[in-house]
């Protein structure tokens, strides 16, 4: 199980790497692109965990100004980024070298998962080869 999230989360990777690079003229702005999309995709399950809890100490800072609730709309930019982003910390976990998998479904999570982001990006080269006009 580990060895096949793991292949798939590095096509995946792989595959939007490759799209950047084609899609972004620029070689610095294409790897930080990359980059970006990888550590947030990555942290995407963290993020999502701590976005609607408030820390200590942060009431104030977290505090209506003008009406407008930042905590709220964090947690919902949180959970709108990640209907984009694919979960990529739920794949090739290390607890799973050690300990077998609990959740039997995972296999099938995963690979549903990476079936509708291929999708998506196979999308989005398509779109772009034809704005191109190659």
């Amino acid at each position: 199980l580990w060895t096949v999230t793991l292949a798939l989360e590095a096509a995946l990777a792989g595959t939007l790497t490759l799209f950047i690079a084609l899609a972004i003229p620029n070689p610095v702005i294409a790897i930080l692109a990359a980059v970006g999309w990888y550590v947030l995709a990555r942290l995407s399950g963290t993020l999502l965990g701590t976005a609607g809890i408030p820390g200590e100490g942060q009431e104030a800072l977290m505090a209506p100004a003008s009406g407008v609730d930042a905590g709220i709309w964090l947690d919902r930019g949180m959970h709108l980024l990640s209907l984009l982003l694919p979960r990529l910390d739920l794949m090739a976990q290390g607890d799973w070298l050690v300990h077998a998998p609990a959740i039997t479904g995972m296999l099938a999570l995963t690979v549903l998962q990476c079936i509708v982001h291929a999708g998506l990006i196979a999308t989005a080269a398509f779109l772009d080869f034809r704005r191109r006009a190659f």
